[in-house]
């Protein structure tokens, strides 16, 4: 099924359209060092830019492998680690998850598993105060934090239903050879990656 990978790169690259047949193959790099962290232009401010980084020195060139986003059916993911499971030629799952308690800003363990499927769904649903009109491209949504974390997820809806709030313990990480993982980069590198417009639902048909 078709998607979209922006490969995290200096200089930039636009995103790149892969079939998740193909995404085992795709390019990869192993996990950034555990010691290696941003500073910021600010030291008491994680939304102040990165302009720096401290621990073991690692080049972003522009040679793919680390990822910087993934696009399906216009919803975009960005995380320490991407999967995609190429489940069949209209049915793939993308889990992704945020594991790195030492990254400023991840407070706690989370992630999610995404199923699509590509056929076109029109739901309604009853909540409270009205209805919620759903019509896209089949979606299922799994989310996951610590048990403790639960009672914090807002109510979320995907074409299908309400997603799912579960215990992060029982998150599944996919095989390795699946994984795609992140990396820290510069503020100016992101801001780069950014200048390039991510497709959106229009670049799929059923």
């Amino acid at each position: 099924m078709k998607m979209y990978v922006q490969w995290a790169s200096d200089p930039a690259g636009n995103w790149q359209q892969l079939d998740s047949a193909n995404w085992e193959a795709s390019p990869k790099k192993s996990a950034p060092p555990e010691d290696r962290a941003p500073v910021f232009a600010d030291p008491g401010d994680i939304q102040s830019d990165v302009v720096g980084f401290t621990g073991t020195a690692i080049t972003v060139d522009n040679t793919p492998g680390w990822i910087y986003a993934l696009n399906v059916f216009g919803v975009i993911f960005h995380a320490d680690h991407i999967a995609v499971s190429h489940i069949a030629a209209n049915h793939i799952r993308v889990a992704s998850w945020n594991d790195d308690l030492d990254d400023p800003g991840t407070n706690f363990l989370n992630g999610q598993i995404r199923d699509f499927r590509q056929q076109m769904v029109d739901n309604e649903f009853v909540v409270p105060g009205g209805s919620i009109r759903a019509r896209g491209f089949h979606q299922e949504k799994r989310r996951f934090v610590p048990a403790d974390k639960i009672a914090e997820l807002k109510e979320e809806y995907t074409t299908t239903g309400l997603s799912t709030k579960e215990d992060y313990v029982s998150f599944s990480k996919p095989p390795a050879q699946f994984v795609r993982h992140g990396i820290w980069q510069l503020t100016s590198q992101i801001d780069a990656l950014k200048t390039f417009q991510p497709p959106d639902v229009s670049n799929w048909s059923v």
